[in-house]
């Protein structure tokens, strides 16, 4: 099982705690959008940040993570002002926590998707359509119903669902 995530900290203990065995895959979406984010921000040439960004990007996507970080340490040394540190800082944390989720080569050698385009359109799908009309309020139990119920019948499981539901 691969469990995808955003970066966030909670996402590893909920992923030990409950899918012990499964990996973890950082979405490759909020990667760049990190990088994005951090670079814009420290440095000011609009030319020399896209070639960071594609420099770090590289080594990243190739899975040299102690490489990535050394490029940020080296990058670090051309900056004197605290907040650009501290931003730079606090990229390297993020793609150090996350370490264990840059394998971006290897999934897709092994067909596995590295962002959650899909993910997110199918909780589009599933859940927002649903439970987000106005003037809808909904319960835990009566949410997790109508999820199910939602997930069961574009999985064309419906007759299964019920043959077991009958039997229990």
């Amino acid at each position: 099982m691969i469990v995808r995530g955003d970066g966030a900290s909670w996402i590893k203990g909920f992923r030990e705690e409950h899918f012990p065995n499964s990996r973890y895959i950082l979405d490759h979406h909020h990667l760049c959008k990190k990088v994005k984010e951090r670079f814009g921000t420290v440095i000011e040439d609009n030319r020399k940040c896209q070639k960071s960004i594609d420099d770090l990007m590289k080594l990243l996507n190739s899975r040299a993570v102690d490489s990535a970080l050394n490029y940020i340490g080296e990058l670090s040394k051309r900056f004197r002002k605290q907040s650009k540190l501290a931003t730079l800082k606090r990229l390297s944390a993020y793609i150090e926590r996350n370490r264990e989720g840059i394998w971006y080569e290897e999934a897709k050698r092994q067909g596995i998707s590295i962002g959650s385009g899909s993910a997110d359109k199918a909780g589009d799908i599933v859940i927002c359509r649903r439970m987000k009309l106005r003037g809808m309020r909904w319960s835990k139990y009566g949410s997790d119903a109508v999820e199910n119920i939602r997930i069961v019948v574009p999985n064309k499981d419906w007759d299964e669902f019920w043959s077991k539901y009958k039997t229990a």
